[in-house]
């Protein structure tokens, strides 16, 4: 979080999940403490079946148990009626998903699929936090620019900037790259730093365009 934020410093926060009401009461009290914030909080119900959460290019970070194979909390949460919400979606003994088949849903529910993952907390507790980007056509673009077949109406990307080759090494990886991309970018420019890149006329034209230089 600390990272996206620090990217994104102007992103809103969405916080999802009650789940079986023991957040309720610290929800309440973090209310009370940021009362005087209240301007910039909004407290209200939300229903993710409805309603999307994220659109495209923001992020979801979502924090949970990602094993399949754990008889305890089964044992422990079976009692209440939504550890079994999943029996219907082939999700018999538990709602679980593990990371596979996070990854998966993610990807059929118009996201990249999993970006970056915590390693588990322990062998007894497999709980991980992970990250994925809800993406259109224009996201997967500027995610990965290379793979995608058809552009998105009104997007251009014939230009490749290569930045770096002062020492000799360098230079001749650009050289190289330049080579292996020249079937896909028509105009290939090379620069010594990202200051002459910011400077030059592709950076004024991507800006004219009112694109970031940095975006494909």
């Amino acid at each position: 979080m600390s990272q996206i934020s620090y990217r994104f410093p102007g992103l809103k926060l969405f916080e999802v999940g009650a789940g079986t009401s023991a957040k309720i009461s610290a929800v309440l009290r973090e209310k009370e403490r940021f009362a005087q914030k209240a301007i910039r909080i909004v407290f209200k119900i939300f229903d993710m079946e409805k309603q999307p959460a994220v659109k495209p290019s923001g992020f979801l970070i979502v924090g949970g148990l990602t094993s399949t194979d754990l008889l305890f909390t089964s044992m422990t949460v079976g009692t209440l009626p939504g550890w079994w919400i999943g029996a219907e979606s082939g999700r018999p003994w538990e709602p679980l998903l593990n990371l596979q088949q996070w990854d998966s849903q993610l990807r059929k529910a118009a996201f990249a699929g999993i970006d970056t993952v915590t390693p588990d907390i322990s062998a007894a507790l497999p709980m991980n936090f992970f990250v994925t980007q809800a993406a259109d056509d224009q996201i997967t673009l500027l995610r990965n620019p290379l793979v995608v077949k058809e552009r998105p109406a009104g997007v251009r990307t014939n230009g490749l900037a290569i930045i770096g080759g002062t020492t000799p090494l360098v230079r001749i990886l650009g050289q190289e790259t330049a080579q292996v991309l020249s079937h896909r970018f028509q105009n290939k420019q090379f620069f010594d730093s990202i200051k002459d890149f910011t400077t030059s006329n592709m950076a004024r034209l991507r800006a004219a365009d009112g694109l970031s230089p940095f975006s494909p």
